[in-house]
């Protein structure tokens, strides 16, 4: 069975940009453009006995040290299937642009 982390992480490595769930650890640390996601929050649906489903929101921050359209019109491109929301902040102390998707992923889960 797929994970919400499996199925983000598929879709984003076509990028080309160096990605980590939450965080970069260490020397891992990335110099932009880079990108963060995490699983927000989850919510089981079905009958114990029917199709169960989990419903996960998604959040995935893209951290540029310069606007890049491009870059964000890829990130829209794999997220186009589904419904996103996208909002954009900048950290004037670390001088970087974050865009902020957020995504519903829904899975089929086992019996």
């Amino acid at each position: 069975m797929a994970e919400p982390n499996d199925t983000i992480a598929a879709a984003l490595s076509g990028l080309g940009v160096p990605y980590a769930y939450r965080k970069f650890k260490g020397r891992d640390v990335q110099a932009p453009p880079y990108i963060t996601y995490y699983i927000e929050r989850e919510q089981f649906y079905g009958p114990d006995s029917g199709c169960r489903l989990k419903k996960s929101s998604v959040v995935i921050e893209l951290y540029t040290d310069h606007k890049d359209f491009a870059l964000e019109g890829q990130l829209e491109a794999i997220l186009a299937p589904d419904d996103f929301e996208k909002s954009e902040d900048f950290d004037e102390t670390d001088e970087l642009y974050r865009i902020t998707f957020v995504t519903e992923l829904t899975l089929k889960l086992p019996r």
